[in-house]
């Protein structure tokens, strides 16, 4: 069955491959030991196929949970070490362009927090990170915490662009202590 859902995915029968792994784990995907039954490659790219699966369908928390696995395991092994950045990168463009723009503020500071905290990304997109997190303390009425993630954000990209608004909004202008190393 588990070379059946990979074959189904390689051949372009993704509506097939869903539903056997779904009938498979039984909606309980952490239990089924997929690694086992295909082996170390096998397993990482019939994982990568199952994200880019659930995420054509829309389904992000699927498509994020198979995308972080796939970087997790590639970070012990290597495998797709050139193709990791691209991994992260739909890791981000999920949490940051479908969770957390519908998310409340506290949620969308969470996801937020757990770009910054468990990958490592340049000094702009968390520069970016940072702008959003303070947008999110603003909704919320917490000022400071507003303000000081938004100098963080500056602190990481003196030119960071669309942050206008929110520097209106908290009625401050932050700039760049050059004091401060990056």
């Amino acid at each position: 069955q588990a070379l059946l859902i990979f074959y189904d995915l390689l051949n372009g029968n993704g509506t097939e491959a869903i539903s056997n792994f779904e009938r498979m784990t039984n909606g309980n995907a952490d239990t089924f030991d997929l690694l086992s039954l295909l082996g170390f490659a096998d397993y990482l790219d019939c994982t990568f196929l199952l994200a880019e699966e659930y995420q054509k369908r829309a389904q992000f928390e699927s498509a994020l949970r198979h995308y972080e696995e796939v970087f997790r395991e590639d970070q012990k092994w290597n495998y797709f070490r050139h193709f990791r950045v691209e991994i992260k990168q739909r890791i981000r463009d999920i949490y940051c362009r479908y969770l957390a723009r519908g998310a409340k503020p506290r949620v969308a500071i969470l996801y937020y927090r757990k770009l910054l905290s468990e990958y490592d990304f340049p000094k702009n997109e968390r520069a970016f990170f940072y702008k959003k997190m303070a947008e999110s303390y603003y909704e919320l009425r917490q000022i400071e915490l507003a303000k000081d993630h938004l100098a963080e954000a500056f602190r990481l990209k003196t030119n960071l662009t669309g942050a206008k608004k929110i520097q209106q909004r908290l009625n401050v202008f932050v700039s760049y202590n050059s004091s401060l190393s990056p």
